[in-house]
């Protein structure tokens, strides 16, 4: 009788350590992790914009080209595909993944600095495959500069992206499309009107069977054109019955003191996935090399609709440690949430 009881005590534990069943109606297999991320350009555009002639003009563009080549995307993205590599998130939205090309003379232009394709290499060397789902282009400026003592000219392309993570087979992409804003700001310079056009992500799919939509885009910083791109989200990408995610650098501080974007898109029925004891996001020195922490509001964000909710957040690379080769990753914190998506019915 003891060698039965036993028997049954050791089957008991042995049950006990078996991972529980999923529920029936798919609950714990919805669980979606989403990120976004600001790679940061490099340098701040008013070194040239603020400049009152067309030598100005060149000369803050070389001050602008020497900023970029100080903070050192391809050190820096070690630390993004670190974050990435970590925290493992199924969508990745990116902004401001610039493409900076290069050529002197009449020489044809040549890849100076390509930020998605360097930060893929990372992700790949860490045996962390992600794929670009949608690449959307927004501003394209060609402009001289002096480099080394000699003129040069820069081509760059402003870009914002939605990476998806690859294998496994729980997460499928049925659609994508990327678009500018109609409503746009032009800023004035010493050497003319230049357009600066801002674009949107959208991506439509299913994970473990429930459909999604995510949407990523990076906002201007002009409140009144920053509220009719808002506008144009709302009546487009994000008018979906689908449950919703909207990722992005929404340059709309969320405690409201900023511009009214934050509260339009609240108005609109998306909800914050990180509120609460939430910290800033925004915005390190323009060369990176700061010490200490310069962040002070909180102007990314992840917020969900139809049913999506969050089960957790979190801000990554805000931490003295974060830095790399004495520089922060990003201008910008980022933001992961875990997000619960609508039970199948």
């Amino acid at each position: 009788m003891r060698t039965r009881r036993l028997a049954l005590i050791l089957f008991a534990l042995n049950l006990l350590a078996q991972p529980a069943p999923a529920r029936a109606d798919g609950d714990s297999n919805h669980e979606l992790t989403v990120m976004t991320r600001n790679l940061y350009v490099g340098s701040s555009y008013e070194h040239a914009l603020a400049a009152t002639s067309p030598a100005g003009f060149v000369e803050g563009v070389s001050t602008i080209w020497a900023n970029v080549r100080h903070s050192n995307f391809p050190a820096r993205a070690e630390a993004i595909a670190d974050e990435i590599a970590v925290n493992r998130p199924d969508v990745v939205g990116l902004q401001e993944v610039s493409l900076f090309r290069r050529s002197v003379g009449s020489e044809p232009p040549e890849v100076a600095f390509d930020y998605l394709a360097i930060l893929l290499d990372e992700l790949a060397s860490r045996g962390v495959a992600y794929t670009p789902a949608t690449v959307s282009m927004g501003f394209d400026v060609t402009v001289p500069a002096i480099e080394d003592g000699q003129f040069v000219n820069l081509q760059l392309t402003d870009r914002d992206a939605i990476l998806v993570r690859s294998g496994g087979g729980a997460l499928e992409i049925s659609s994508a499309e990327s678009a500018q804003f109609a409503a746009r700001l032009t800023q004035p310079s010493a050497v003319g009107p230049i357009p600066l056009p801002r674009t949107w992500n959208r991506i439509d799919g299913t994970y473990r069977g429930q459909r999604f939509r995510v949407v990523n885009t990076h906002l201007e910083p002009d409140p009144g054109v920053q509220v009719e791109q808002a506008r144009e989200l709302l009546a487009g990408p994000l008018a979906s019955s689908r449950p919703l995610i909207a990722l992005g650098d929404f340059n709309s501080p969320a405690d409201g003191g900023g511009t009214a974007t934050y509260g339009l898109l609240a108005s609109g029925g998306l909800g914050d996935a990180w509120g609460g004891s939430a910290g800033p996001t925004c915005c390190q020195s323009e060369l990176l090399d700061d010490p200490v922490s310069q962040l002070s509001e909180r102007i990314d964000l992840v917020l969900t609709a139809n049913g999506v909710r969050a089960k957790e957040a979190q801000r990554v690379g805000q931490r003295a440690g974060d830095r790399i080769a004495g520089l922060w990753p990003s201008d910008h914190a980022g933001v992961v949430a875990e997000l619960k998506l609508a039970s199948r019915r």
